[in-house]
């Protein structure tokens, strides 16, 4: 693991308090701070389960530079490039006087917005791109508090209900589905090799009442696809996790996962685990992905963004299930 990676490193169970002054920025702390890689993020995502279709939009900036990049993606079913997305529109060069107006107001180069309409209550992002019949305009609610990780600098997530309407290559969808943001500030995302396997980061919805956010890797018990190249502790498998379930936040306690891949391109095809929250309730989750997408938010470093229909404990729900994959992950296995 490499200091300061926040996909590598195990934060515990415990939570902290949010305020509306989490959705905006927090300059000060990375100018603190002083490293290039100190970032604030801001990530919206939706999905039409039915439809098979899932997007990721989001921006990272590093106030240290002055520099961001972001935008966004909505894609249906399965695609082996990221590129071949129905709309595909990211920016990687850009300064970052997109923010002169803090978070109430956003536009990316590409036209990607976002606003803060009321924090930690309501968002708007939309984006339009008439050549390609593509555009959305989507509100969101929240329906829980933001769950942050006491041991974090800075990061929330938080279960939203995502209403709107998108053109995707000119077919019209209503959009009417949960879904988790997040928010990142002060914290250092370096791109250093990670030499550890795949790891999941699982934001998944049930109903208004239960939604979660797991970060793990799967179980050396259940026989990976790494299984003989890495040597992962059991209990090191589990990196952050929350449950939101009946109007309460709790930690989760104990995961064990298992994915299964599309070994031609190690495109995830299905995942399955066990896992307990802090008041020692368990659940049993299993999904098959329908839409998928491989990115690479860093270039040591891809990641496949899927959606996934899950079953907890018996109850449909979805899954945003990112697969994060660096190059010994890669590497091992395609020998």
């Amino acid at each position: 693991m490499s200091d300061g990676a926040f996909y590598t490193n195990q934060w515990g169970l415990e939570l902290r308090e949010t305020g509306p002054e989490d959705d905006f920025l927090h300059t000060a702390l990375c100018r603190q701070r002083a490293q290039p890689n100190c970032v604030e993020t801001q990530f919206f995502g939706f999905s039409i389960p039915e439809e098979n279709i899932h997007s990721i939009n989001w921006w990272r900036q590093h106030p240290n530079l002055g520099h961001m990049l972001g935008g966004t993606f909505v894609f249906r079913g399965v695609k082996r490039n990221f590129l071949a997305s129905e709309l595909c529109d990211f920016r990687a060069f850009m300064t970052d006087a997109a923010l002169k107006n803090d978070l109430h107001s956003v536009t990316l180069d590409n036209g990607y917005h976002t606003e803060v309409l009321e924090p930690m209550k309501r968002h708007r992002i939309a984006y339009s791109d008439p050549a390609r019949k593509n555009s959305y305009e989507i509100y969101y609610t929240a329906v829980a508090p933001a769950a942050a990780l006491a041991k974090s600098a800075g990061h929330f997530d938080q279960t939203m209900r995502a209403r709107g309407e998108l053109y995707l290559r000119g077919k019209r969808y209503d959009i009417d589905s949960l879904t988790i943001r997040d928010r990142t500030w002060g914290e250092v995302r370096d791109e250093n090799h990670a030499r550890i396997p795949a790891v999941s980061w699982m934001a998944c919805n049930v109903s208004d009442n239960l939604s979660f956010v797991v970060l793990a890797l799967d179980h050396p018990d259940l026989n990976p696809v790494w299984k003989g190249c890495f040597d992962v502790a059991p209990d090191k498998v589990v990196l952050a996790g929350w449950i939101y379930r009946d109007g309460e936040l709790c930690g989760v306690k104990s995961v064990r996962k298992i994915t299964h891949y599309d070994e031609l391109n190690w495109c995830p095809k299905s995942f399955e685990f066990e896992m307990t929250d802090a008041k020692d309730r368990r659940y049993h989750v299993k999904g098959k992905i329908t839409a998928a997408a491989p990115y690479a938010p860093y270039l040591n470093i891809q990641t496949w963004m899927c959606l996934a229909p899950i079953q907890v404990n018996g109850v449909p729900g979805h899954c945003d299930f990112q697969d994060l994959q660096w190059t010994d992950f890669l590497n091992a296995m395609s020998r």
